[in-house]
Order: structure tokens, then sequence, then C-alpha cells
């Protein structure tokens, strides 16, 4: 993080993926940036809970699918290392084994949370 940046925005999402969701806007606001970051923090939650609650039910299927959207969403938004992280997951499950996915959803949360302060930081600086 540094003095430019005290959300730590340009560490936890990539900024050429902001930039292209910006450019969605035909008028040149953020509009559609800021719905596809509302979208992301009204939704992620929820699929997290569900991966967390798959990988310690064992279930490996549940695990994959919703580690998967969380991925995609992530990525969307340029948030590269939750992404990563969450194809971590979305690959033990689709192994079938998400046994030792469980260490794995600490970063995954940790991470989420960087990213929910990043996103809230670009929406705030408008």
């Amino acid at each position: 993080m540094n003095v430019n940046d005290p959300q730590g925005v340009s560490d936890t999402l990539d900024a050429a993926t902001l930039d292209g969701l910006r450019m969605l806007s035909d008028d040149g606001s953020n509009d559609m940036l800021f719905e596809i970051i509302d979208i992301f923090l009204d939704d992620a939650p929820a699929r997290l809970i569900d991966v967390a609650a798959a990988v310690q039910a064992g279930d490996a299927t549940a695990a994959f699918e919703n580690a998967h959207a969380v991925k995609g969403s992530a990525a969307t938004l340029g948030a590269l290392r939750l992404a990563e992280l969450c194809r971590q997951v979305e690959a033990m499950g689709r192994a079938g084994d998400v046994s030792g996915a469980a260490s794995v959803m600490a970063s995954v949360q940790a991470e989420y949370e960087r990213v929910k302060a990043a996103l809230h930081a670009v929406k705030a600086a408008g």
C-alpha cells in the first residue's frame, strides 16, 4: 500500500481491468462499473459462505460450483489474487477432493476482505 493509494486499490485490483469496465459506459460515467461492483458485493459473501460450508461438508461439487462463480466475478473486476485462490478451491472441487481446501479458504476470506475494501474505495473515489 502506498500514500497515494491508502486503501490498497492498486495492490488488490488490476487497474487495466477497472479501466476496461469504466469504458463500458457510453456516457463516460462509472455507472456500469459501480453496478458490477454492487452485484459482486451483493453476491460474493453468500457464495463464499456456500464454498466454506461445502468444503467443511466435503461436498466437492458445491465447492467447485461456488468457487467457480466467485472466481469469474473476481476476475471480471480485476481481483486477480482472489480469482487465483478461488481457482485453487475450484480445482480441488473438480478433482472431487476438497480435503485440502480448508487452508485455502482462510486466504480466500482474507483476500475477499481486501477486495471489498478496495471496491468500496473505488466507489468512494467516484
